[in-house]
């Protein structure tokens, strides 16, 4: 290895971080300065949602019970009840009569987690093999006094 490369790098690598860790104080420090300035704004947006949210509940289950008692669907100014259609099943039930009736409803699919955990401790040969890949691991403290 080249050893003048290698420091080199390091020295780098030791100043970018200084750097980033510097730029991140002075980022915590205006954020929590803008928290602060920002919190009545904050706490105003806050209580007029809320009182927005029960408005809007209070219309909904207003036209909703409208719409119980005769059926219509279209109100002034744009509001208007749709009517969503799902279906409802259980699913195991489900699952055993599509296996009888409708097979092609069934996706099968590999659970990786437990084929990974599997072929760890029982090899299969000509399926699958295991890949070793090397990462380098750099240092979180780097101290280049200690090195020089």
């Amino acid at each position: 290895m080249d050893a003048e490369l290698y420091l080199r790098l390091l020295a780098q690598v030791q100043k970018g971080r200084r750097e980033l860790e510097d730029v991140r104080g002075e980022y915590d420090s205006k954020m929590t300065q803008a928290r602060t300035e920002l919190a009545p704004l904050a706490e105003t947006i806050l209580k007029k949602s809320e009182s927005l949210q029960v408005a809007e509940n209070a219309l909904r289950t207003l036209v909703l019970d409208e719409f119980k008692a005769s059926g219509q669907k279209k109100f002034p100014l744009g509001t208007e009840v749709k009517v969503y259609e799902d279906i409802v099943y259980d699913e195991a039930k489900a699952l055993e009569w599509c296996n009888a009736n409708f097979p092609a409803a069934i996706k099968k699919t590999l659970d990786k987690v437990s084929f990974k955990a599997y072929a760890k401790l029982q090899l299969i040969p000509g399926l699958v093999e295991i890949v070793k890949t090397p990462k380098a691991m750099l240092p979180t403290k780097i101290v280049l006094e200690e090195v020089v």
